[in-house]
């Protein structure tokens, strides 16, 4: 790492003199974490949201999250332009309304200043700051190819902010930090960079990804993207590790009947064995709700006709879909062995 340049806050712009044709009037909402904070479940949120508005507005997961980090360390290794004008760039192409990830918090104010006015900034993060460090530190074990200057890995290939990007410390002190010690800072050095935005924006809000369960937080995420009348579903996603314990008591029993007997060895072994499992828990979940057996395995899940019946609608609907892709892909492989034959 080359001595870093610039000053100990995100990269400094000029929102005033920027040209009018390097507004992206389409992107509105910018969710902001450190990662492994619940961002991959709130763009899913949001996501859902739009689905149902039904108004072609779409939200994405860590649009172009990568490439930030890299060309912002990259500014501040090296000093050159092109790597601030890769920055503007990527704000520029963004064709969302809404990003949700980690990799913007250095480049924040370019995305205000490039986005349409009265952006909303939502800071989501992890209360449980110990828990959020920790779950950084396996992430960096397990995809090490993301985090240079955190990773020991021989070949990580991206880049991501470290205290000497800010010159807080020099790049040989960094390197004898402990794991702990750099997400530490990575998790306080995010947190401080979107607070300082706050009043570039027409919004700011901060959620808690512990929060994300309650109704209450649904309904203002719908709120902040401007879609009052609809509350998204709750939503789990992208955890390391399985703990039932972090599921409402409610939701407890049946999710302990659905995934009690699922083979992790077989789930990462065999392409077909998800279909299968899950579809055959489906048809016996929806045996039990018919036979009016579901009260003494989950009793808060006892559903009417006219609900089993919508889910009965869906899953054909899938299944359907599934058939026409599945028909698609066996003609494919049929065309390719007559090919190898002849």
């Amino acid at each position: 790492m080359q001595v870093p340049i610039g000053s100990d806050g995100p990269v400094k712009i000029d929102a005033a003199n920027r040209a009018s044709s390097d507004t992206n009037t389409r992107l509105k909402v910018i969710v902001v974490g450190t990662g492994r904070c619940g961002t991959l479940s709130v763009a899913h949120l949001i996501d859902q949201i739009f689905r149902r508005e039904g108004k072609g507005r779409s939200a994405v997961h860590e649009y172009a999250a990568r490439d930030f980090y890299e060309a912002f360390c990259l500014y501040r290794e090296t000093g050159e332009e092109k790597h601030l004008d890769q920055i503007r760039r990527l704000v520029r192409d963004c064709k969302h309304d809404c990003i949700v990830g980690d990799g913007y918090a250095p480049v924040l104010p370019e995305l205000i200043a490039g986005s349409t006015r009265d952006v909303t900034l939502v800071h989501l993060y992890r209360a449980n700051r110990d828990a959020c460090i920790a779950s950084l530190a396996q992430n960096s074990e397990m995809f090490p190819e993301a985090y240079v200057h955190y990773s020991i890995d021989p070949a990580p290939a991206t880049r991501r902010i470290t205290a000497a990007h800010f010159q807080e410390t020099t790049a040989e002190a960094w390197d004898r930090l402990s794991l702990r010690d750099k997400f530490a800072w990575f998790y306080d050095k995010t947190a401080a960079l979107i607070r300082a935005c706050r009043d570039m924006v027409g919004t700011y809000v901060e959620v808690t990804m512990e929060s994300l369960d309650d109704e209450s937080t649904r309904r203002q995420l719908a709120k902040l993207v401007g879609a009052e009348d609809v509350t998204p579903s709750p939503v789990r996603l992208n955890a390391h590790r399985f703990d039932i314990a972090e599921v409402p008591p409610d939701r407890r029993a049946k999710i302990q009947w659905l995934m009690g007997r699922l083979d992790l060895g077989r789930l990462a072994n065999e392409d077909a064995y998800p279909a299968e499992y899950f579809l055959n828990q489906f048809i016996g979940w929806t045996g039990y709700q018919l036979r009016g057996e579901i009260a003494a395995i989950s009793p808060n899940d006892v559903r009417s006709d006219a609900e089993i019946a919508e889910s009965l609608r869906r899953v054909r609907a899938v299944i359907d879909a599934g058939h026409a892709a599945l028909a698609v892909y066996e003609k494919i492989l049929d065309e390719r062995a007559k090919s190898n034959n002849g």
